[in-house]
Order: C-alpha cells, then sequence, then structure tokens
C-alpha cells in the first residue's frame, strides 16, 4: 500500500469481545473511500481482523479506493476460524478500486472469507467490479471453507465473482494459491469486462491438500 492510508489491526468487528456471537453494525465493517486505502490486517495472528455479523459487506472498498493491502483477516466466521459467523452481504467488494490485493501470496496474508450467506445471491466471497476497477488481485485465500481448509463453510453465492479487468486470481506459488470452494454458486466467476485476467494455481472445489 501507498503507506499513507489507514491501518486497521487487530479489531473485532461485528462481533463480541470474544469472536463467537454477532454483534452487528447495521452496514459494511469496514467500508474505505480514499485513495490511499491503506492496510486492513496483517500476517500475524495479533494483527488479525475478524470482520463478520455485520449487516452489509464484511469489507467495501469503493469510490478510487486504491492501493489496499487486505490480509491474513477471518471475514464471515468466528474468532477460531471455523465457525460461520457470516456478513449479509459479499465479504470483501470492491467497486471502483485499482491494485488492491486481497491476500498476497505471502506467509500469514490468507485471508478466511467464508459463509457470508444472509444475501442468498448478493453474499459472494470476493466481488470486484465498477467502471475503473483494474489491476486487482486475489491470492493465497480461502473463500468458503473453514480456516482448517476442509469444512465447508460456503458463501451464499460464488466464491469470487469478477467483472473487470486485469484482475489476478490466484498465483504461481503454493502460496498464491486460493481454496475455492463450498460456494453455493460458481467457485469463479467472470462477467463480461473481465478482460486480460489470469486465474492461475488455484484448489477449485477440493479442500486444502487438494485431495477432497
Amino acid at each position: 500500500n501507498s503507506g499513507t492510508g489507514p491501518v486497521i489491526e487487530g479489531c473485532y468487528i461485528g462481533t463480541n469481545l470474544a469472536g463467537t456471537i454477532a454483534a452487528p453494525n447495521l452496514g459494511g465493517g469496514v467500508v474505505l473511500t480514499s485513495t490511499n486505502a491503506g492496510m486492513i490486517g496483517g500476517t500475524t495472528a495479533a494483527a488479525r481482523n475478524v470482520i463478520s455479523g455485520n449487516g452489509a459487506q464484511g469489507v467495501q472498498l469503493q469510490s478510487f479506493a486504491n492501493g489496499a493491502l487486505i490480509q491474513g483477516n477471518y471475514i464471515g466466521v468466528t474468532a477460531g476460524g471455523n465457525t460461520a459467523l457470516g456478513n449479509a452481504l459479499n465479504g470483501v467488494e470492491i467497486n471502483d478500486g485499482i491494485s488492491n490485493l486481497v491476500g498476497d501470496g505471502t506467509a500469514g496474508a490468507t485471508n478466511v472469507i467464508s459463509s457470508n450467506t444472509a444475501g442468498g445471491g448478493l453474499s459472494n466471497g470476493v466481488y470486484l467490479h465498477g467502471g475503473m476497477s483494474n489491476m486487482n488481485q486475489v491470492s493465497g485465500n480461502i473463500i468458503g471453507l473453514a480456516s482448517n481448509g476442509t469444512t465447508v463453510l460456503g458463501n451464499g453465492a460464488n466464491g469470487v465473482l469478477n467483472d473487470c479487468p486485469n484482475t489476478l486470481i490466484g498465483g504461481p506459488t503454493p502460496l498464491a494459491r486460493n481454496i475455492i470452494s463450498g460456494n453455493l454458486e460458481s467457485g469463479i466467476r467472470v462477467e463480461s469486462q473481465s478482460f486480460s485476467c489470469f486465474i492461475t494455481g488455484n484448489y477449485i472445489g477440493l479442500d486444502v491438500n487438494g485431495t477432497l
């Protein structure tokens, strides 16, 4: 990220103090509109945000929120990582954002984005869209499973729904691999504006070991 945006880490947003029961905000858990969108989470357990149980999106970047780094968070699950506590709409939504990273394929950066179901077909794990969205990356995440990578906690629609250009979903290394499984519609859905996109190295419909 640019180094000038906000840093949000170590927070429970939409839950009780234990991260086990919803105490929902009526809107989104984290909504950023800054052009220097900053960092949400981090690569250590202490930096992890639990963003669950909210009445809209878990994390929403909009109105030219650029250069955000979203990593290591539990979005739609409890603080233990293996029980559903979904947000009502998309787990992560980027609308008119450029060069944002949802996970980045490094150790500790895995987001768990699962069980966002209340909105049904509006509850994707990750949704990227908007006429100005470009060059975003979704890498190294667990989308639709618990943090253990095996228990199904599917999102209410697609694991990833992409409708913007130059998106990278996955990557060339095992750490950049997304595990996208157990979701109620498609694992990855690409729509009409998804030109020059790369989908590579992911496990889609499998567990974290690629065996189940």
